[in-house]
């Protein structure tokens, strides 16, 4: 399955299919990110609203819309741990400590 289709057929249809177009509003839209959201990487919902985005500018361009209810949305942030490289006596111990396991480095 494509990724587009996978976005509308996994996504997209379920929350929104029952609406017309004249009655999609950005509420109907925020509530089908939400539920993209659960337990996904918020790139993840980005990547569905654009196939959204990308089909609704397509029925706008076909006149079968007057705006695209899924272009001026405030989206969620991608949060990122911080990485902490080790230090050189930290790379040192874990070294030491699987020296000699057959999946050590050479």
């Amino acid at each position: 399955m494509d990724t587009y289709r996978s976005h509308i057929e996994l996504h997209i249809r379920p929350e929104l299919g029952r609406l017309k177009l004249r009655d999609l509003r950005p509420e109907h839209v925020y509530t089908m990110l939400q539920a993209v959201a659960e337990g996904r990487r918020a790139a993840m919902v980005h990547r569905v609203r654009a196939t959204l985005r990308t089909a609704l500018a397509a029925a706008l361009k076909e006149r079968l819309l007057s705006w695209n209810p899924a272009r001026d949305l405030d989206m969620p942030r991608e949060t990122w741990m911080r990485v902490e490289p080790w230090t050189p006596e930290e790379t040192g111990a874990f070294l030491d400590a699987v020296a000699g396991d057959r999946r050590a480095a050479p």
